[in-house]
């Protein structure tokens, strides 16, 4: 699932290039027609919810993605409904990210790994996972 998606970076990549269920969730109008537009040309499905992410329903999402939506602690904190045991983040994160980290909270169970971006310098990938 990638919330906050925007004009599909990264959920329609995703949707394009694996074969993975995806779900991208986006709560503006123009940036959602931009989306099923691009998916109906490529001819890819993708589940687009045209919706806030706190608004959906447990959907059992194995992955959650993010790029530019948020700190870390507020799309934690966006995406609980989506909680469970098996469940890993995957944020697309610039320069702050390091304080983004020690502003989770200290009771939080998830450990976090960074991984460097090779496209632009400064920034990373945070992978959370229980």
């Amino acid at each position: 699932m990638d919330i906050g998606s925007g004009a599909g970076l990264p959920g329609l990549i995703l949707a394009i290039l694996t074969e993975c269920e995806v779900h991208l969730v986006e709560s503006d109008t123009k940036k959602v027609a931009f989306m099923r537009t691009v998916l109906a040309k490529v001819d890819v499905d993708a589940t687009i919810h045209h919706a806030r992410i706190e608004e959906l329903p447990f959907l059992s999402i194995d992955i959650i993605t993010a790029r530019a939506l948020a700190p870390l602690s507020k799309l934690i904190q966006l995406t609980q409904i989506q909680d469970h045991p098996g469940l890993s983040y995957l944020f697309l994160k610039g320069k702050t990210v390091n304080e983004e980290l020690t502003e989770l909270p200290t009771s939080s169970t998830l450990a976090a790994i960074s991984y460097p971006s090779i496209t632009h310098q400064g920034s990373s990938i945070i992978y959370l996972k229980r």
